[in-house]
């Protein structure tokens, strides 16, 4: 594992135990960090790098000497080393001892109440887990102002979104409060919370669900749907989960090309929009119902 030490800026390789490191969760731009710039860091002070910088920080300031970032931290030119990540990706997250989460388009004085759902952030396939598998996760600004957490209050992070953040995913506060619940969700349910993200890469709907439902496979970039199709023989396998065929194919719009045959259905589901079952509604009427008790429809 490559890890941006936070005060020379450079990276270092850990092949077994690796110290205390902050994570950072975001969504990519169009010029992001990769590797191979990280030997020009200190000769730039170009806007590319305010994200690293940033990063390296905040986490030294709360006393943290390493930090990792996906864009820069793994050679993405080695098919082995990408694989070994994506397999891995969870248990980073989980591992770290604290996860940034930036929020690019989430400009300072930006209301939570009223802008914070808006952000790209929460409709990315991979920041599922970014949400989901870190011990304390602190939410900041465009501009690295912390704006929030879940699963800690201290500080400058003493703000608690758990609520408003399960309203906006659909994710309950169980599992937001602890990741040791996933072990006893459906398999379906957690699909469910990825049925409105999208992903660049059409394999990568099954390649992000990977650390949430414990599995692991090898990747194949260019096998399109059958990565989904191979994701849920996988978990059917190892965890005999029945929910998985609790899936509706869509009737209408964009969606309808994620079920192989109108006429015939497979039991399992080509992506993760059509696993929109009882989840769906059970989501919708939760979230009003805990809007409406936290402005006091009911008073």
């Amino acid at each position: 594992m490559r890890l941006i030490n936070t005060a020379t800026l450079t990276l270092e390789t850990f092949t077994s135990s690796t110290p205390p490191y902050a994570i950072l969760s975001h969504t990519w731009q169009d010029d992001e960090v990769s590797m191979a710039d990280m030997s020009a860091i200190h000769q730039s002070d170009n806007v590319k790098f305010a994200k690293i910088r940033g990063m390296c920080a905040e986490a030294s300031r709360i006393g943290l000497g390493y930090a990792w970032v996906d864009t820069c931290c793994i050679d993405k030119s080695s098919s082995a080393e990408l694989s070994e990540a994506i397999n891995s990706m969870f248990e980073w997250y989980r591992a770290a001892d604290i996860c940034f989460c930036l929020l690019s388009d989430f400009q300072p004085g930006a209301s939570l109440d009223q802008d914070l759902e808006k952000c790209r952030w929460f409709t990315r396939g991979w920041t599922l887990q970014e949400l989901i598998a870190p011990d304390i996760l602190v939410f900041f600004d465009s501009s690295w102002t912390a704006r929030g957490s879940i699963r800690y209050c201290e500080d400058a992070y003493e703000t608690d979104l758990s609520g408003q953040i399960s309203d906006i995913t659909g994710i309950p506060l169980s599992v937001l409060s602890a990741v040791s619940t996933l072990q006893s969700t459906p398999a379906v349910e957690i699909m469910s919370w990825a049925s409105m993200r999208i992903t660049t890469r059409i394999e990568d709907h099954a390649y992000s669900l990977l650390g949430l439902l414990d599995v692991n496979l090898p990747l194949l970039y260019g096998e399109r749907s059958k990565a989904f199709t191979r994701l849920q023989e996988e978990v059917l396998r190892r965890r005999g989960d029945l929910s998985l065929l609790a899936w509706a194919p869509p009737r209408s719009g964009p969606d309808v090309g994620q079920v192989r045959d109108t006429r015939y259905y497979h039991l399992t589901a080509a992506g993760p929009a059509p696993v929109r079952s009882k989840f769906q509604r059970a989501r919708s009427e939760a979230v009003l119902m805990n809007r409406s008790l936290r402005n006091g429809a009911f008073d």
